[in-house]
Formats: C-alpha cells, sequence, structure tokens
C-alpha cells in the first residue's frame, strides 16, 4: 500500500513539472546586438530618459567588448546561452517592478587581469533613483540565486538616477571604470 502512495505523490509531483526546455541558441552577430540594444529584450525605454546619461562622444566597439567577456566566459567555463538566460530574468525583474531602462547604452565593464579575478559587470540604466536600482540589482542577484542561474565572474546591475550633487557621482563611476589598456586575455 505504501507503493500506491509514493507512486500518487510521484504523479502529482510530475503534473507541476514545467515542460523541458534547452538554453537559448544564438550566433555571435545576435549576441553582440543583445548585449548592445537591451530594449530589444527588456522593452521600449522610458520616455522620461532623454539619453543625457551617454556621452555623445563615447563610441563603443561591441564586437571587442563581447570577444572580452568571451574570455572571463571561457575562464570559468560558461556560455553564452546562460548569460542570456540571466539577462532574461533581469528583464523579468525589471517588469515586475513596472520599471524601464533609460535611453543609454548599457556599462560593461572587465576585470583587468592584474585583479586575479576575472569578472564581467554588464549595468543598465533604469529610470528610477539610484536606491530602487541597488534593490533591482539585488533582487536580481537573488532570483539568479534561486533558479541556480547565478554565475561567479557575471554580474547583472540596474543603476538608477542619482539626485546628489553631480561631482560625487562622477567620482564614483571613476571608482568603476577600468583601464582603457590592452589587457592580457585570461587563462
Amino acid at each position: 500500500m505504501a507503493m500506491n502512495v509514493q507512486l500518487e505523490h510521484a504523479r502529482n509531483l510530475v503534473k507541476r513539472l514545467p515542460p523541458v526546455v534547452g538554453r537559448p541558441q544564438a550566433e555571435f552577430d545576435e549576441i553582440v546586438a543583445l548585449l548592445a540594444e537591451p530594449t530589444a529584450l527588456f522593452g521600449e525605454p522610458s520616455a522620461a530618459c532623454d539619453g543625457s546619461c551617454s556621452s555623445a562622444n563615447e563610441v563603443v566597439d561591441w564586437y571587442q567588448l563581447a570577444e572580452e567577456m568571451d574570455q572571463v566566459l571561457r575562464h570559468h567555463r560558461l556560455r553564452w546561452p546562460q548569460v542570456i538566460q540571466m539577462l532574461q530574468v533581469a528583464a523579468q525583474v525589471l517588469k515586475e517592478h513596472s520599471l524601464r531602462l533609460c535611453n543609454c547604452p548599457p556599462r560593461v565593464t572587465v576585470s583587468p587581469k592584474e585583479t586575479g579575478f576575472a569578472a564581467v559587470r554588464y549595468e543598465l540604466r533604469v529610470d528610477a533613483p539610484w536606491e530602487l536600482g541597488f534593490a533591482l540589482t539585488s533582487d536580481c542577484s537573488w532570483r539568479l540565486i534561486d533558479l541556480d542561474l547565478h554565475e561567479m565572474g557575471v554580474r547583472i546591475a540596474f543603476k538608477g538616477r542619482w539626485n546628489g550633487p553631480f561631482d560625487e557621482e562622477i567620482a564614483s563611476d571613476a571608482a568603476t571604470e577600468s583601464d582603457d589598456e590592452e589587457h592580457e586575455g585570461y587563462d
């Protein structure tokens, strides 16, 4: 009789299981496009943001940046489909908070090899105060952990508006900038 109870419990579990789906597959060009244009995944940017958070003179070589990110991923034995899933979770978290991105390019920071730890930070500007951006980053990280998608060396972050003195924001940005020097590849 105990077997029937176990069979009933097992069948109840099987009924609740979601369908098994594979990781998203993408060509490198598509990955570069998604990194450069996250609104394709996150939705249209906020109309309240005027794009002033990006420099008009700033030109980002997204292919070069994606190559550098790829070195970090390979160092941690990760693949791009895992990063795409992480971005999907981040988009879901943003949507659940009824927020939108600002009309600014993402900011990607790759740790210099000299630090001894290969890491990449993909930061998205949101139309919200900085405190909420911080909370979104935390929510996203915890969601990734809960879904067993959190990966060492890859961080997705949200940055909200700074309402304090302008020079304090610039000082905090400068502290997170990486050198412009060429970095050796990660092993």
